[in-house]
């Protein structure tokens, strides 16, 4: 049934500017809705919005259709309405209200709204254009009401899909914007876990927007579901079940090779607790860690952990007395080798000086033994190198045949070492054993070597001018020397003679390291009743160097059964201030060994100056203070028979009498003892023992002089086993008041010494006779 309004304003509908609407809407017919349609509708309009009521109405035409079906038992009809021009939807038009259908809408009559009227308020509201406010809204109702649970893998792609579908691109991006400025949380930290996995070491910043671009790329979305994925994992902190990320934290080169270095800690191991994958890569700085968002964040929580506790130390190193260049020194691979080492990290000054030492507060002790070695080696560095002699005549040629450290230090492992002997030297006959050319040598020989020994003697002369005792004893030790060149001179059909073997400019070192020695110490007889008394060599540190004497010192300890609370009791027997020592080597190549001359120049602190001065008896007490300190960790220990090493440091009140030379203003008041105007608090080096026992000598008879034996582990930077078999005399003084004749006393002088050599050539020769008759025995 067509209805026809009663009144020409009950049909306007204002003109869109959009499109042309054409609604279809399902309408019931009754007996009813007859009889409503007989009878007059309103006569007065609903009331309308002031921008419809600024324009005059328009009719519009309208046409019933019936349809083929029944709703509720009656036939179905519908009304379509037609616009008198097409509708264009205004972006800027202002939204009016919807005006629905209520029980109380009414006209002046009291009669209901018409029906015609309500489908035309509902399609005004179709056409209505939404603000961002309500789009904000339907997103905001899509979000799960629990954002601490983790979505499975197809609810998170249903929800993203069901995002990217229902809104434009503009809206979404819209929303984002809008939630950056409302929760300005939702914006990801630098070391945030990021979902999905990269192969690619970001060292740019990592933003906001890469947290998302990870996961993207690994998924490849763009578009509309890279927003959608974007609103999920950023703006709503969801997530998803067991998926698999990637957090990135920076350290500084310095922080990173002390955890890469450390004992006390492994990156493998913490990747392995959480079942995770943990890359470093050191140039960038960077640690990559791949797993679970919990996994991850928990393992950088470990990491940071350990950053906390990394702690740095001075290195205290000085080149002020020292001419050698550092360069040449701490050079790279020896830097790198120290901090792998010792589990440090070490920071270097623009002349390659050591300046900081980074470690983690666990391994202070290996921070201190690092800085041990970085003065060792520049205490090795600095030696002028020995000067070598041999009894072979200058014509005669040898071989140089390749020797083979077990043990070697530091300087020695990175070449290649010949020693330069006789063919018969290499055998272990008994025609090796005879020595044509040393037997033949020049008798006064010895004499010689005396004057190379004794070169230098402005030092004897300025102590002696001062009224100081000195003291002079010349040591021969069994060891090998050996040459190093680039070239690969080690061939049995190509000889040398001395002459060329000086001119050839090759690297040289003596090893202590002699296979087979115990044959010959077998051979030999132990006193029967011998005390045993460490021997240690303090050496001072790179600031001192130059400046104050070494110190020998020689013990007894008391108590070392661990019984005595208090530890053991020390008492210091010798004292010895080391003012000069130099060496040669003495080439044997008609022997397996050679030897090596030291002189060595000394003041003794005798008893007469601890009467005489307090300055000394203070040195005596606090020397035997810090030995008691030092060693009272070692014998109280729950296992004596591994005894503990000795520190690396000590620091000892010197008095200014000992300094080599006078240089007071070249220090601060600060290592003036306060008490003890007079004496310079100076940093001493213990020798790297392993054990303490290393330093207790053993002492045999042979042909009537003492053999001193001493085997001990040291390193890593010095040689890991070293074994001492030395032959010691003492070189008489010049006395103008007891030996008024210069030259007769430098007779006897070069007599008693000549005595000396051939006692400490025999004893090299001993040593591979008793070998090879043990192998001719076998």
């Amino acid at each position: 049934m067509r209805l026809h309004p009663s009144h020409p304003h009950s049909l306007w509908l204002r003109p869109s500017r959009r499109l042309t609407t054409t609604s279809i809407r399902f309408q019931r017919s009754s007996s009813s809705s007859s009889s409503s349609s007989s009878s007059p509708l309103p006569t007065t309009p609903p009331p309308r919005s002031r921008s419809h009521r600024r324009r005059p109405p328009q009719p519009l035409e309208t046409r019933q259709v019936q349809l083929p079906i029944d709703s509720l038992g009656e036939p179905g009809s519908v009304t379509v309405i037609s616009s008198s021009r097409p509708k264009s939807f205004s972006r800027n038009r202002k939204t009016r209200p919807a005006h629905k259908f209520h029980v109380s809408d009414r006209d002046l009559t009291g009669e209901p709204q018409s029906v015609l009227d309500t489908i035309l308020d509902d399609l005004d509201e179709e056409v209505s254009t939404q603000t961002s406010s309500d789009i904000h809204d339907v997103i905001e109702n899509l979000r799960p009401s629990d954002q601490s649970i983790k979505l499975a893998p197809r609810d998170w792609e249903s929800l993203r899909s069901t995002i990217s579908t229902s809104f434009t691109h503009k809206q979404l991006s819209d929303y984002i914007s809008v939630r950056k400025q409302t929760v300005p949380g939702d914006e990801s930290k630098d070391d945030a876990w990021r979902p999905g996995t990269s192969s690619f070491w970001d060292t740019n910043s990592s933003g906001n927007g890469s947290y998302t671009t990870q996961a993207a790329t690994s998924h490849g979305l763009t578009g509309k579901l890279l927003l959608a994925e974007h609103i999920l994992r950023v703006c709503w902190k969801l997530s998803i079940v067991n998926e698999i990320g990637q957090l990135d934290i920076r350290l500084s080169p310095m922080y990173m090779t002390v955890l890469l270095n450390s004992t006390h800690f492994s990156f493998d191991e913490v990747a392995e607790l959480h079942a995770s994958n943990i890359d470093v890569t050191s140039s960038l700085g960077l640690v990559r860690m791949t797993g679970e968002h919990e996994a991850c964040e928990s393992m950088r929580d470990v990491i940071q952990e350990a950053v906390a506790r990394i702690r740095e130390a001075d290195a205290a190193i000085s080149l002020e007395n020292i001419t050698t260049s550092p360069s040449s020194v701490f050079t790279r691979v020896f830097i790198d080798w120290v901090c792998q080492t010792y589990s440090v990290a070490i920071e270097q000054d623009s002349s390659s000086v050591p300046v900081k030492i980074l470690f983690l507060a666990e391994s202070m002790r290996d921070a201190e033994d690092a800085r041990r070695t970085l003065n060792l080696a520049l205490s090795e560095a600095s030696q002028t190198p020995a000067p070598f002699s041999t009894y072979m005549p200058a014509s005669e040629p040898a071989n140089l045949y390749v020797q083979t450290l077990q043990y070697p230090s530091w300087l020695e492992r990175s070449k290649m070492w010949f020693r330069w002997a006789l063919s018969s030297a290499q055998t272990t006959s008994t025609e090796a054993q005879r020595t044509p050319f040393f037997d033949g040598h020049q008798t006064r020989l010895s004499d010689e070597l005396l004057k190379l020994l004794r070169k230098d003697p402005e030092t004897v002369k300025r102590h002696s001018s001062s009224g100081v005792t000195l003291y002079e004893s010349v040591t021969a030790a069994v060891g090998r020397c050996l040459f190093s060149s680039k070239q690969t001179l080690a061939d049995t059909d190509t000889a040398i003679n001395a002459t060329q073997l000086g001119r050839s400019s090759m690297t040289r070192t003596f090893t202590t390291e002699v296979p087979s020695l115990t044959p010959f110490l077998e051979s030999l007889s132990q006193p029967k009743t011998t005390e045993e008394k460490p021997n240690l060599r303090l050496k001072p540190t790179s600031k001192f160097q130059g400046i104050v004497p070494e110190l020998e010192i020689e013990y007894i300890l008391h108590n070392t059964d661990g019984r005595e609370k208090s530890g053991p009791a020390i008492e210091i027997t010798s004292l010895k201030s080391i003012l000069e020592t130099s060496s040669v080597d003495y080439l044997l190549p008609e022997n397996s060994v050679d030897l090596r001359f030291t002189r060595t120049v000394h003041r003794s602190i005798t008893t007469e100056m601890l009467d005489e001065s307090p300055q000394y008896r203070q040195l005596i007490r606090n020397l035997e203070l810090s030995l008691h300190r030092d060693l009272t960790s070692t014998f109280l220990s729950s296992n004596p028979s591994h005894s503990a090493p000795l520190p690396p440091f000590c620091k000892i009140s010197l008095p200014r009498g000992l300094l080599l030379s006078p240089q007071e203003e070249k220090f601060s008041d600060s290592v003036w003892d306060p008490l003890l105007q007079n004496n310079l608090d100076v940093e001493y080096i213990y020798p790297p023992l392993h054990d303490i026992r290393g330093a207790i000598a053993q002492y045999y008879d042979i042909d009537g002089r003492e053999l001193r034996y001493r085997f001990y582990e040291s390193g890593p930077f010095l040689a890991g086993r070293r074994t001492e078999v030395a032959l010691s005399v003492d070189i008489p003084q010049f006395d103008t008041k007891r030996h008024p004749d210069a030259d007769g006393f430098q007779r006897a002088v070069e007599h008693h010494y000549h005595f000396f050599y051939n006692a400490a050539c025999d004893m090299a020769f001993k040593v591979k006779s008793k070998s090879v008759n043990q192998e001719v025995d076998v």
